[in-house]
């Protein structure tokens, strides 16, 4: 297990640095990398998406797909020397009930796309259907402005 502390989102730089290391090494064995954030309400998981997906290279505005589950962005051509991935799937489980309303999304398949990162808020709520080379990040608010970011890996 891994632990880093902010104290602002000026320090986001570093936890979003560190994710994409991890990222590529799951890549490095073979594997399309899962990220699962979890975290109270208000903790920083979309703030931390809209980082991490600006650092990959995604263009566009990233807001959190509560109401449509899943977000697909590619990345731009500008970033392809900073990592692997040509696209970005971008998740907000917290309205499934039921890990059976993942079959229409086909999010078995999901987690096998070439290049591709997924990154799943709310991912404690499909806990079964993580695959074993998932990364957990956890954000904890400690303060008004400061945050604890845990990693693990899968149980």
């Amino acid at each position: 297990m891994e632990t880093l502390h902010i104290n602002d989102t000026t320090e986001l730089a570093l936890v979003v640095q560190t994710v994409i290391a991890k990222l590529v090494a799951v890549h490095t064995e073979g594997h399309t990398p899962v990220l699962a954030l979890s975290g109270e309400l208000g903790a920083g998981k979309t703030t931390f998406m809209q980082a991490l997906a600006e650092t990959l290279g995604v263009t566009e505005t990233v807001i959190s797909p509560t109401y449509v589950i899943m977000k697909r962005y590619e990345l731009s051509e500008a970033h392809k020397d900073m990592s692997p991935f040509t696209s970005l799937i971008h998740m907000d489980v917290y309205r499934v009930d039921d890990v059976a309303e993942m079959e229409p999304l086909r999010f078995g398949e999901m987690c096998t796309v070439p290049k591709a990162v997924v990154a799943i808020e709310w991912a404690e709520r499909i806990q079964s259907l993580l695959p074993p080379h998932t990364v957990y990040m956890d954000i904890k608010v400690t303060g008004e402005q400061t945050r604890e970011i845990t990693f693990r890996h899968h149980e």
